[in-house]
């Protein structure tokens, strides 16, 4: 039953990590910060308009990094529910479903198993 709830976890996950989308927010907090730093070196700019552009970039970086723990939050939380349903059910103890997912082995297995998922999922479902 272990490795059942362990399993149920890591897929839910996946399906979390997959609809929440937190790498489509990294990359935007990415572009925000290139195109501020563009804005400073440019030196046909004034110092009002870089400092202006700045702060702007400085809020929109706030509101995502919110966003992106939010994300976090969330994909947490899809991976604790069938975890924390085997516990409160009496099917299996959080502690042994934690001293199992904190073998070597397992995390090895897990690490490979849910990256392929996720990268197969953004090859197969990608937005044309």
């Amino acid at each position: 039953m272990v490795i059942i709830t362990y399993c149920l976890a890591v897929f839910a996950f996946c399906i979390a990590f997959y609809f929440t989308r937190p790498l489509a927010t990294c990359s935007q907090i990415f572009v925000i910060v290139n195109q501020a730093v563009k804005t400073i070196a440019n030196k046909n700019i004034d110092d009002a308009t870089k400092e202006k552009t700045t702060q702007g970039a400085a809020i929109d970086i706030l509101k995502n990094s919110f966003s992106l723990l939010f994300k976090f939050s969330g994909i947490f939380g899809a991976a604790v529910v069938p975890v924390w349903l085997a516990d409160i059910s009496e099917i299996v103890e959080f502690s042994e479903i934690n001293a199992f997912a904190l073998r070597l082995d397992v995390l090895l297995i897990t690490t490979f198993v849910a990256s392929a998922v996720v990268f197969l999922g953004i090859k197969l479902f990608r937005k044309q």
